[in-house]
């Protein structure tokens, strides 16, 4: 028997869980049904899967609909492993539950018994509900990262109040009208909860807790790397003798045994010395040991000189066929630079031509609205509290389409020639209009304290947008096909 956590308790508990994936929905902290029925004192916490999946899923446990009114669960778990607090107090998650059930849960039995036809528990005012995004289908798995912030919320309920792991319940353990709900091993869940609440709550499964730590590696800096390299160029150019490989034929353990070492002729290592180039026959310049040259506009190599000279011969002044085929593919090399470098030119002057300088600021446009709006719709945005003028017309992911239409007709109107253009800025002009509204409204009713600096913002870029529809055409763009004005 507990009192219920208040929502700042709840947040703490949840953070010191490790759970940092939150999103606290708008209005959650007063979200509840206590005006039709008793909350408290709590002795559970029930689990949940959904039965269903989609994005709508958070604003569906929050209002519910006309026949069973939201909140319905304190708490939504996406597949992702996001967390969205939903309610706080009584919530429609559990209704009744069996006797049997009950008593199991309060007493922290560890038999957690199959729940009786009668009903007479009223299960919404004992427990907290944990909705977890899951269609129940017999294949549907479980992501790790959902199972585990699940584990983690449970944990931090048990911990917060006391209990142990046998506090937690399905809605399959309370009832018989949800036999796989959800379709979880409720006995591994809840010796997972168990590990958990053994540990601090900072504890995450793998972690070393009784073995000594080991160091990271740290890694190289390229100081650190050249004093390997040259201690190693040194102790070829320096010695005559190295240990010999030991699956060698006439190989000797002994050091005194001429059989421990591999004799080796030093001069066959003096390409490896570093050296200045000798002076090119054709431009008379001289090279150090790091060789640049230019070839086509555009391109350059760097080659560290080790022996070949680069112009057909080795350290000696002898001529090597081995040499002409490095300077053929040094070649090769600079003309496939050079011409990478005349593509890239080429395809800036395509985009000047046919687009011109309002085009590229409608593509600029086109390219920045696309981008934003898909990543409202990928990653949603965590606080909705800025957009509830927004939220009264359509969810946010419809508006974040509304941007990616808007980037869409805005790369359109980039391939049309001026002025036949101006609709591409009106469209591009729109969003950051709405947005900053948004921002505004916000921040005047006291829904977001950053409103206004948030609406400055999107303000500022809708003037950039509006400055950009004043860009003049030196030249027109046009098609070769049309031919030059």
């Amino acid at each position: 028997m507990a009192t219920p956590m208040t929502p700042d308790q709840w947040l703490k508990a949840l953070r010191a869980e490790g759970v940092t994936d939150i999103v606290e929905m708008p209005g959650w902290r007063t979200n509840n049904r206590n005006h039709k029925g008793s909350w408290g004192d709590v002795h559970a916490t029930m689990i949940h899967h959904t039965a269903g999946e989609g994005t709508g899923l958070p604003t569906w446990c929050f209002n519910g609909n006309a026949a069973l009114p939201g909140p319905l669960c304190h708490d939504f778990l996406a597949r992702s492993g996001r967390l969205y607090l939903v309610g706080n107090g009584r919530a429609n998650h559990a209704g009744t539950v069996a006797r049997n059930a009950y008593d199991a849960v309060r007493n922290e039995s560890s038999h957690h018994p199959a729940p009786d036809a009668a009903e007479p528990i009223d299960g919404n005012a004992i427990s907290y509900g944990l909705e977890c995004e899951n269609n129940g289908s017999p294949d549907r798995t479980w992501p790790a990262k959902q199972y585990d912030v699940a584990v983690r919320v449970q944990a931090a309920r048990c911990r917060f109040h006391g209990w142990s792991a046998d506090s937690v319940w399905a809605h399959k353990e309370a009832t018989r009208r949800k036999p796989v709900d959800p379709r979880l091993p409720m006995d591994q869940f809840r010796r997972d909860v168990a590990e958990r609440l053994a540990h601090p709550a900072s504890w995450s499964p793998g972690d070393a807790s009784t073995s000594p730590s080991k160091e990271d590696d740290m890694p190289l800096s390229d100081t650190d790397i050249k004093r390997v390299a040259d201690a190693v160029v040194d102790r070829l150019l320096s010695k005559d003798a190295f240990d010999a490989p030991r699956d060698a034929a006439d190989y000797s353990p002994d050091p005194k045994s001429p059989q421990h070492y591999a004799r080796d002729h030093r001069e066959d290592r003096e390409d490896l010395r570093p050296r200045p180039r000798r002076a090119h026959p054709r431009d008379g310049r001289r090279r150090g040991r790091w060789c640049r040259r230019r070839g086509r506009p555009g391109g350059h190599v760097l080659r560290v000189v080790l022996g070949d000279d680069g112009g057909g011969r080795d350290s000696r002044g002898r001529d090597s066929a081995e040499g002409h085929g490095r300077a053929r593919v040094r070649r090769e090399e600079l003309r496939v630079a050079g011409q990478g470098r005349l593509m890239r030119t080429a395809a800036a002057r395509w985009l000047r031509r046919h687009l011109g300088r309002r085009g590229q600021w409608l593509l600029l446009w086109a390219l920045a609205w696309v981008f934003w709006g898909y990543g409202v719709v990928a990653a949603p945005l965590p606080d909705e509290r800025p957009f509830r003028l927004l939220l009264q017309a359509a969810p946010l992911h419809c508006w974040a389409w509304v941007w990616i239409g808007a980037g869409i007709i805005c790369a359109g109107c980039s391939l049309l020639r001026p002025p036949w253009d101006w609709p591409g800025f009106i469209v591009a002009l729109l969003p950051p209009l709405g947005w900053a509204m948004s921002y505004f409204v916000a921040g005047a009713v006291g829904d977001y304290e950053r409103g206004l600096y948030a609406g400055l913002l999107w303000l500022t870029i809708a003037a950039a947008v509006l400055q950009s529809s004043r860009t003049r055409e030196h030249s027109v763009p046009h098609s070769r096909k049309s031919g030059a004005r």
